[in-house]
């Protein structure tokens, strides 16, 4: 353990939250923030999309409001989520097999160069796709290599794309190649 004395001014930088976001239903899943920092926006497991201010924790119920971030469109004026972590929102709403729910599709992850999305499912596999992913059904790339459920996936700096499998316990490194 760390001697509170080494940590300086950070050592106390946690002792009362600055406010709670209790809007969902259900336990948060995933979270976003704008590259300007003005919103985030959050999943959980009841299928819910919400956006809010990180700066006073209101919730903003007006979609519209951070349209302008989909899909990196305002990209010169800062207007683009700094991540895309959320498997529920408009530059995801092609990733979804025909006949599934919220529920098969664990974790997706945009690149660091924008152009790809990843995703892990309850199917064992990593799927690449296009970045926005709009289209109902978007082509993709799926990769197998897990025994059973890909519970998370993540992008490096480097566009590194780790995979997390479920019952296997295994960390993959996928390399990219471009053909």
């Amino acid at each position: 353990m760390i001697d509170e004395s080494e940590w300086g001014a950070w050592a106390n930088c946690l002792d009362k939250p600055k406010y709670q976001f209790n809007k969902h239903s259900s336990a948060v899943l995933h979270v976003d923030f704008t590259a300007d920092g003005k919103y985030f926006q959050t999943n959980c497991q009841a299928s819910e999309l919400l956006f809010g201010y990180p700066d006073t924790g209101k919730q903003e119920t007006s979609a519209t409001k951070v349209a302008d971030y989909n899909c990196d469109l305002g990209e010169e004026d800062g207007l683009q989520w700094a991540t895309q972590t959320c498997k529920l929102g408009w530059s995801v709403q092609g990733i979804w097999p025909h006949g599934s729910d919220t529920t098969d599709v664990n974790a997706v992850d945009r690149s660091s160069d924008h152009k790809l999305l990843a995703t892990a499912d309850d199917f064992g596999l990593v799927k690449l796709f296009r970045f926005p992913c709009v289209e109902e059904r978007s082509k993709f790339r799926s990769f197998e290599g897990h025994s059973s459920h890909v519970t998370n996936v993540r992008w490096t700096a480097s566009n590194q794309l780790l995979s997390v499998g479920g019952n296997d316990k295994c960390v993959f490194v996928w390399n990219m190649s471009q053909e």
